[in-house]
């Protein structure tokens, strides 16, 4: 009995091993396989963003540059309404703020070569509305380029704040372009006749063909700054317009973030809209997270691509969880700026949705080892128990042991059926006896009837029938050797 249990733990103990060693190889497949899975769908995920974030720094280019067309036209328009008079001026702007105003133009103004205003869009400028303290730095800087310029086009500023209704710091930029005064015809040369002159009546001999001075047009003399600079066309623009599109771009899911950074790392659009205006050093707090700051300080630099880093989920929860960020940038007439969008893993479609799979199947594989194991063990084990069975039966004391407790097993049952072939005997004789009262009655009912009716025909045969049938011991084998059984 020994030896075979050993013998079963041994085998137990083989088969347990080569499922263990079987199964751990498995799950090491099934890990690496859904890593590249998932890698796969991160991959492709940020291969996306990347171009939606491409896709948002052209689109600020093209916004940019169509705007600073615009302004361009209206100074263009400006030489010829304006031309020093004021009224004109503010009626061409007037008419033009609420185009203007669609893409976020705050102000339209007129300054002459000075940078005095001679017209403007409103009863009071952008910036004494605002009640800043002069012009930006960066507003004051666009504007003397533009004044100063030789050559038609627009000038951009770089990003500066100013304060809104709800006293927010929003982002904005100054976009101007020069006016020029319109062009002068050039004075008819007055040569004096040469003394050898024959008469001509007093007049002056025609001019030759290299003597005639070809006519210019305004863009060719402006183009060698030969018109005079007469004042610049500026308006304030704010962001907020771009940075409503931007975010209809990529607003698909909730915890999605779309970011637009100017220089200083100044957040000119944000998802949060509480964030705009504000630096993202602060907002995402750059000192603390390195990588974050690596990526943020690429993009500032003109470089694209994607990166992982860990960061709070947001809210009231402070756990920090893997977000990844595409990046690209944006190179606009208003300076370096950058494109970004950020998502937490957990969000990214079909990311992780593999993992019950994978799991189900490691489930099934267990099970599958498990049923592999018991069943070859369950049939040794029957073997080994069939072995110690025949042993036993060898045994003379066990087997007399087993017929003895048979025998006993055979004598209750032998004494339980005797008692109740006893009951059944006695309730034969009460029977008969109720038979023999019963047929007396019917002697003492039915005998002084001299013809009976059909219908006492009938219940006499019926209780006749009845009364053999009582009458009858009972039949079988069990009945017939019941005394030998």
């Amino acid at each position: 009995m020994r030896e075979s249990q050993v013998l079963f733990r041994r085998r137990a103990a083989v088969f347990a091993a080569v499922s263990v060693l079987v199964y751990l190889a498995l799950l090491l497949a099934l890990r690496y396989s859904y890593q590249k899975v998932n890698r796969q769908v991160v991959s492709t995920y940020s291969a996306s963003q990347q171009e939606l974030a491409g896709r948002m720094a052209a689109q600020s280019i093209d916004e940019l540059q169509d705007f600073g067309r615009q302004v361009q036209r209206l100074a263009t328009a400006a030489e010829t309404v304006c031309d020093g008079r004021t009224a004109p001026c503010e009626k061409l702007f007037a008419r033009q703020m609420p185009v203007f105003a669609k893409d976020g133009a705050l102000d339209i103004l007129l300054l002459d070569g000075t940078g005095t205003i001679i017209a403007r869009s409103g009863d009071q400028d952008f910036f004494s509305r605002r009640g800043m303290q002069g012009w930006p730095p960066e507003a004051v800087e666009a504007r003397k380029k533009a004044l100063v310029a030789a050559a038609r086009g627009a000038v951009y500023s770089q990003v500066f704040t100013y304060r809104d209704e709800q006293n927010t710091e929003r982002p904005a930029l100054l976009v101007a372009a020069p006016v020029f005064a319109r062009p002068q015809p050039p004075p008819l040369p007055v040569e004096a006749a040469p003394l050898d002159t024959p008469a001509t009546g007093g007049a002056a001999p025609p001019a030759t063909p290299e003597q005639t001075p070809a006519a210019q047009t305004p863009e060719e003399e402006s183009a060698r700054g030969e018109l005079e600079n007469a004042g610049a066309v500026v308006v304030p623009l704010s962001l907020e317009p771009m940075s409503a599109r931007l975010q209809r771009i990529g607003s698909a899911r909730a915890r999605r973030k779309i970011m637009l950074i100017g220089p200083d790392k100044l957040i000119l659009s944000h998802s949060t809209p509480d964030y705009v205006g504000a630096s993202v050093a602060e907002i995402m707090a750059l000192n603390t997270h390195p990588d974050l700051k690596k990526s943020i300080d690429a993009m500032i630099a003109g470089k694209g691509g994607t990166t992982d880093y860990y960061f709070p989920e947001g809210g009231d929860n402070h756990r920090e969880i893997l977000w990844g960020m595409a990046y690209a940038p944006v190179k606009t007439p208003a300076g370096a700026w950058g494109a970004a969008i950020s998502w937490p893993h957990a969000d990214i479609p079909l990311n992780g949705v593999f993992l019950w799979k994978y799991m189900g199947v490691a489930l099934c594989a267990l099970a599958l080892l498990i049923a592999l194991n018991l069943l070859p063990l369950m049939e040794f084990r029957r073997m080994l128990n069939t072995s110690d069975e025949l042993l036993k039966m060898h045994d003379i004391n066990a087997i007399n042991e087993i017929l003895r407790t048979i025998n006993e097993e055979l004598t209750e049952d032998k004494r339980v059926l005797e008692a109740r072939v006893q009951e059944i005997e006695s309730l034969h004789e009460q029977n008969l006896h109720i038979l023999d009262h019963l047929s007396r009655s019917q002697l003492e009912l039915f005998g002084t009837i001299r013809k009976p009716s059909r219908e006492q025909r009938d219940i006499i045969r019926l209780l006749k029938r009845d009364t053999e049938t009582l009458q009858k011991k009972p039949e079988g084998r069990f009945w017939k050797k019941a005394s030998e059984e």
